[in-house]
């Protein structure tokens, strides 16, 4: 596993804890987004504009301190 693999896959456990918080206003949203970066993962594609986009909000909110770029790519 190398470096941008292990970044993926806690920038998905960092969306799942915030997931996890309770309710939320935009949880429909939150969780398309958990989806779409787990699909990239998977599918090993890069994702759409919009979703690398809103990883990486998502990813400051939880208080990511790593390359977000990496993360959601």
């Amino acid at each position: 596993m190398d470096m941008d693999e292990i970044r993926m896959i806690l920038a998905v456990r960092a969306l799942r804890k915030l997931l996890n918080k309770g309710e939320r206003s935009d949880g429909d949203e939150l969780v398309a987004t958990y989806r779409a970066l787990g699909e990239a993962i998977v599918e090993n594609k890069p994702m759409t504009r919009k979703n690398h986009a809103r990883v990486a909000e998502y990813l400051r909110e939880a208080g990511w301190k790593g390359p977000i770029g990496a993360a959601a790519a």
